[in-house]
């Protein structure tokens, strides 16, 4: 709310404006990233349960695969309809054009918007809760030092504007993810960059327990 506040000041009431009707279409993104989310959860959770560390590694690398396919679905498509989604939603004028610069820079950084909660679910899949909490505590640390700075510019920052704010965003989420990636393989061994057993059974398996979700 304080950062809204800052840019509704500093960048203008249409700035501001602009961000509301955006949660919209951010939901939107992230029903399609829960494919892998909703998904791998239950199927993790099984494995972990059953002993089974093959099964297990094979659901995490087939669910972080799903995610980038998707987030780079998502980014594509909606890259090239800016201007079709928020005519959608009833933008015109200043306000759409924020809009549209914002939603540009959110569509440049899926992969990291879609990665960081499929990361988090296969801890908490797992039996760990604590470090999800302590991956969301440092991504809201880097969003909260990231915004000004890329917002406004520091230094030899340059300042981004609206298309800062949704940078900040992607950045404290490929940091969380990136991290989250690390302990899977420091504390779980698990196995990230064995494909060999890539199969769109396996695949079709997460999607299918993914889309009620």
């Amino acid at each position: 709310m304080g950062w809204e506040l800052c840019i509704r000041d500093r960048l203008g009431a249409e700035a501001h404006a602009a961000l509301g009707p955006c949660t919209f279409l951010l939901t939107l993104n992230f029903a399609f990233y829960f494919l892998a989310v909703g998904g791998s959860l239950t199927l993790i959770a099984r494995c972990t349960g059953s002993g089974d560390r093959v099964g297990r590694d094979s659901v995490i690398r087939h669910s972080i695969l799903l995610a980038v396919f998707v987030a780079t679905l998502v980014g594509f498509l909606g890259a090239s309809n800016i201007g079709v989604l928020t005519g959608g939603i009833g933008l015109v004028g200043k306000t759409a054009e924020f809009s549209q610069t914002y939603l540009g820079m959110i569509y440049a950084v899926t992969i990291p918007m879609a990665l960081a909660p499929v990361v988090s679910t296969t801890f908490v899949a797992m039996g760990n809760t604590r470090l999800p909490l302590m991956l969301q505590l440092v991504a809201v640390g880097c969003n909260f030092v990231l915004n000004p700075v890329l917002i406004y510019g520091w230094g030899p920052i340059e300042g981004m504007g609206i298309a800062g704010a949704a940078l900040a965003t992607g950045i404290s989420r490929a940091v969380s993810a990136g991290l989250g990636l690390f302990f899977l393989v420091r504390l779980y061994s698990v196995r990230l960059f064995s494909f060999a057993d890539l199969s769109l059974r396996r695949f079709s398996q997460i999607i299918r327990i993914g889309v009620p979700s």
